[in-house]
């Protein structure tokens, strides 16, 4: 029988070895099979090789996408969408119920000895039943080190019982081409999002239901995006006035607004049976119709942007 190893070869192997923790693992593995009791542990890595390592780039107007399969785990993505952040998030096959702490580190290539395991992120809980995502700073910093040819690992444990580590890498196999053209994308967004164009108001001169060029340029902005993103389904349009004469013109009115607007769109393109419009004159006045101020917010016209969110938007319409 082999005798268990003496406490300085223990601290010494493991000041040795700490650097990463994967390392420092592996180090807990070579001193328990020193030790009388067999040990079964194994190290899960999930990281795709050679061969499998690929990332793949999705791209239209209001979004890019880079993906990167991880053999057996899962998949990394990067997104950026038209008005947002840079973001990342970390999707696996097998989602488990817990919520549980994880580490984030740079971990260079087995080949690359020059480099050293730093930490990307602090410690961050992660449920793996639902995407472990990263916000912009991280987000970059994650792309930094895969430029770099480093391999971001997440350290975490089994999602059966939560017992053993579990590590999940993504390889730089591949990367900077890709990225490349992910940066390419991101330059060619449209400068605005959905956010940015749904729930629109347009208003108006007293009696008067011309555009002006504020509301024109918004109308073009619904347009593009709406055009642009296969989510979007319907565009509802709601005609208003102030109750300044009488209330039979008040309702003409309203109606005249809705209908330059639902021409100025069917104009830059959107089909006519994407819109919906109804108008209610003076009926509906979203501020006081006894102030000039409140009067002035009453002429108006909403624009809703209805999407559905079960369709791509990546795909052209």
């Amino acid at each position: 029988m082999t005798p268990p190893a003496e406490p300085g070869h223990i601290i010494a192997l493991f000041a040795c070895m700490k650097r990463t923790r994967l390392f420092f693992f592996i180090a807990l593995l070579a001193i328990n099979c020193s030790l009388p009791t067999p040990v079964t542990a194994e190290v899960l890595y999930y990281l795709a090789n050679f061969q499998t390592s690929e990332w793949t780039l999705s791209r239209s107007k209001i979004q890019c996408k880079l993906a990167h399969a991880i053999p057996g785990y899962g998949t990394a993505t990067f997104f950026h969408s038209a008005g947002k952040d840079l973001s990342f998030q970390l999707v696996t096959y097998h989602p488990s119920e817990r919520s549980e702490v994880a580490y984030l580190d740079a971990i260079p290539p087995s080949w690359n000895h020059r480099n050293f395991t730093r930490p990307v992120s602090s410690p961050t809980r992660m449920a793996t039943h639902q995407p472990f995502s990263l916000q912009r700073t991280e987000t970059l910093r994650l792309l930094y080190e895969l430029e770099k040819g480093l391999q971001p690992t997440f350290t975490q444990t089994d999602a059966a019982e939560g017992t053993e580590p579990l590590y999940v890498g993504l390889s730089a196999i591949r990367f900077r081409t890709a990225y490349r053209y992910f940066q390419d994308c991101i330059a060619s967004l449209l400068p605005f999002g959905f956010d940015d164009i749904n729930f629109s108001l347009v208003h108006f001169e007293t009696a008067k239901e011309e555009l002006s060029e504020p509301a024109q340029k918004r109308l073009q902005q619904i347009a593009e995006y709406s055009l642009a993103d296969r989510k979007v389904k319907k565009i509802v349009v709601h005609g208003h006035a102030d109750w300044v004469g009488k209330e039979t013109y008040n309702q003409t009115l309203s109606e005249k607004r809705s209908t330059e607007v639902v021409n100025y769109l069917i104009r830059q393109g959107i089909p006519k049976s994407m819109i919906q419009f109804e108008s209610f004159g003076e009926k509906v006045p979203a501020e006081t119709n006894r102030t000039e101020a409140g009067r002035q917010k009453n002429r108006r016209v909403k624009i809703n942007v209805i999407r559905d969110d079960s369709a791509d938007s990546l795909q052209p319409r």
